[in-house]
């Protein structure tokens, strides 16, 4: 119990700098967006995942023998108090997972009560869009205010029905398809995942939300072909008014 307890403060203390590091960068990074998102996610990763410079601070933080933060843990486990510290820890990521968890199945069920197939010329849209390569499966619902796509290894698009334009349909296909590409919900999952094991820590959720931010700007770049963020005048301001247009909560 005290080791998991130990290992998960260590992996708070190196990630929290990690962030530190990537918040300073920032600036440089302003017109790569690719790349500071690509940062951001090795943070998110290295909340979850332990390496070798946890192992050397957990040695010196807790040192073995007498004295010091080593003797104290031991006292506080012989009273019970890193069970019941394992406890909250494990009580409040429940509690910061429960409600996206909850919103997801909610918005499963909601599109499941009136999804149907695309239209002819939708689904064409996409054929043109995917020529050469694997196509995503395509459906329409009435209850998006926006595109919303499920899955990883076998991805669904979802479009509004208020989607009409084939412009529109194009510009909005391209950015569900770069998300698939770039595998972003599965990359928003892992940084909502070490959000929530690290609730306690403001740098967690700064790392989640700035991950989100900066996963929008990737896709926009990517749907230029690798332009820098500030280099959007054409699709990309296109992009932002329909977003804009279909209110989309990105």
């Amino acid at each position: 119990m005290t080791a998991f307890l130990r290992l998960l403060l260590t992996l708070t203390i190196s990630s929290t700098a990690l962030v530190g590091c990537v918040r300073m960068l920032t600036p440089l990074l302003s017109r790569r967006p690719a790349l500071r998102e690509a940062l951001l996610l090795a943070a998110g990763v290295r909340m979850l995942f332990p390496a070798a410079p946890e192992w050397r601070l957990i040695a010196g933080l807790f040192p073995g023998g007498e004295g010091g933060l080593y003797e104290t843990a031991r006292r506080l486990a012989h009273f019970g108090a890193a069970r019941v510290a394992a406890f909250l820890w494990f009580f409040g990521a429940c509690a910061a997972f429960a409600p996206h968890l909850w919103g997801y199945i909610k918005l499963r069920r909601k599109i499941r009560q009136s999804i149907h197939a695309p239209s002819a010329a939708q689904q064409e849209v996409l054929d043109t869009l995917c020529a050469g390569r694997r196509k995503p499966l395509l459906r329409c619902s009435a209850a998006l205010p926006a595109p919303v796509t499920f899955g990883v290894l076998h991805p669904v698009i979802i479009l509004p029905d208020s989607v009409g334009q084939a412009e529109q349909l194009a510009e909005l296909l391209r950015l569900e398809l770069v998300r698939i590409r770039r595998f972003d919900n599965l990359r928003g999952w892992l940084m909502l995942l070490a959000a929530c094991v690290h609730w306690f820590n403001p740098a967690a959720w700064y790392l989640n939300r700035t991950a989100r931010t900066a996963r929008v700007a990737a896709r926009e770049a990517a749907v230029q072909g690798g332009s820098d963020e500030a280099e959007l005048p054409g699709c990309g301001g296109r992009l932002r008014r329909v977003v804009r247009r279909l209110k989309l909560s990105w």
